[in-house]
């Protein structure tokens, strides 16, 4: 019996744009269908490293997590922590990390890890947990990164052209990083049920609506992912 539902996100998952986000939210459907206390962490914006990092925080300050499930959301991979949380969105300091210093193969290769990482944390603690992609697709990174080489982007402009190889050549390993990861605990855009069922995909960032999911489409993503729940841990 499952008592406990901890759940982090971004803005998908804290419910943003809802009339009652702390109440329509999927993670609060979710856990009134499996009748259980919810601790959801998610916050609009919030960056892949912060949820690793809030993740092992929160478990390693249970005692016992026999009867939780915890879900990760994962975000887009080029949000960071030190804009999400210490620092005012179009700021001088903004700027500077999130343009100046933006790595596009860097930050799908971090995010992997984070992944990979996590995942293994959990389960050497035998907890029982979900990762969810609500709309990014992180392990779908190797292919566009080695078109990204392909097409000759170049990402990393300050850098001499040597090393910009070397660094081309290196955000190929991802996917020896990715096949790390256990696809029966992973959900989100990659899996054909969810485009092809839940068509969850239609109103995806960058398509042209600008909008987050509504009430109905937040208790379409409690249905799918309490689905994947019992097929896991029933």
């Amino acid at each position: 019996m499952i008592k406990k539902l901890y759940t982090i996100g971004d803005s998908w998952t804290y419910g943003d744009e809802l009339k009652n986000p702390k109440k329509e939210c999927w993670p609060s459907v979710l856990s009134r269908e499996l009748d259980c206390e919810l601790i959801n962490q998610a916050g609009p914006g919030g960056p892949n490293d912060w949820m690793f990092r809030k993740t092992i925080e929160w478990v390693s300050c249970q005692e016992n997590l026999d009867d939780t499930i915890l879900i990760v959301a994962w975000s887009e991979p080029n949000r960071r922590e030190e804009n999400y949380k210490f620092m005012g969105y179009e700021s001088k300091l903004w700027r500077k990390v999130m343009k100046d210093l933006y790595n596009n193969e860097l930050s799908y290769y971090k995010s992997v890890c984070y992944m990979v990482t996590l995942q293994e944390f959990l389960k050497s603690r035998n907890v029982k947990y979900l990762f969810f992609q609500p709309w990014c697709d992180i392990l779908g990174s190797e292919k566009r990164l080695y078109e990204t080489r392909e097409k000759k982007i170049k990402y990393n402009r300050w850098l001499v052209e040597d090393y910009q190889k070397e660094c081309y050549s290196d955000s190929l390993e991802i996917g020896k990083i990715i096949k790390n990861i256990d696809g029966k605990y992973l959900i989100g855009p990659n899996v054909p049920k969810y485009i092809e069922e839940y068509n969850i995909r239609t109103i995806m960032p960058g398509d042209g609506t600008g909008r987050h999911p509504n009430k109905k489409e937040h208790k379409i993503m409690s249905k799918f992912i309490k689905e994947k729940l019992i097929e896991l841990y029933s």
